[in-house]
């Protein structure tokens, strides 16, 4: 009998489908395993759990891809309550994600790298972060199709998930998408001066 996904496994899940592109939902994905491990799941079922959800992301079906055609009723709430409720589903993920990482396989390889190759005259260092950002940044991206909407650019690397309302003044906005522009480094150091 196939295991249940606990409502904390999906999350996880759907949080992942939104960092990973199309064509890397598949087991062999080192994201994918890395989960799949945490969860204690094959990489196969991962894959498969996010390719069910790209079957329901209208922007991979106006692609004209599809994903898998066995959508689970549970995979079909979750998508609508993740849509509604975008705060919510951002606050949850980051936090299972905060709470589960203890495993320094669920870290990204470069990540991982970096701990490795750490010299004496570095040290570690507790941070505050910014919780929800990784998501937020992708649905921002996603939204402005990765593209600046000052200058057009169109190299993700060179594009930040700029606050509208900033992230200190107003805590029920920070995670919202609708108060996000995608901008360049230098666009978005000069929104935040208020030369733009």
């Amino acid at each position: 009998m196939p295991k249940r996904w606990t409502e904390q496994e999906q999350i996880l899940a759907l949080n992942l489908y939104h960092l990973l592109p199309f064509g890397r939902l598949h087991e062999r994905a080192p994201e994918i395993i890395a989960l799949a491990k945490l969860m204690d799941r094959t990489p196969g079922s991962v894959a498969m759990k996010l390719c069910n959800f790209a079957s329901l992301d209208p922007k991979i079906i106006a692609k004209g891809k599809k994903g898998l055609s066995n959508v689970s009723m549970n995979d079909r709430k979750l998508w609508e309550w993740h849509k509604d409720k975008q705060n919510e589903f951002l606050k949850k993920s980051e936090e299972y994600l905060i709470n589960n990482n203890n495993d320094d396989d669920f870290l990204s390889a470069d990540d991982v790298k970096s701990i490795k190759k750490s010299k004496p005259t570095e040290k570690t260092a507790l941070l505050k972060i910014r919780v929800g950002q990784p998501i937020f940044r992708r649905m921002i991206l996603d939204n402005y199709t990765s593209t600046c909407c000052y200058s057009n650019l169109s190299i993700p690397e060179f594009l930040v998930a700029s606050h509208i309302k900033p992230w200190s003044v107003d805590e029920a906005q920070r995670l919202n998408p609708k108060n996000g522009l995608c901008l360049s480094s230098l666009h978005d150091k000069a929104f935040d001066l208020g030369r733009l």
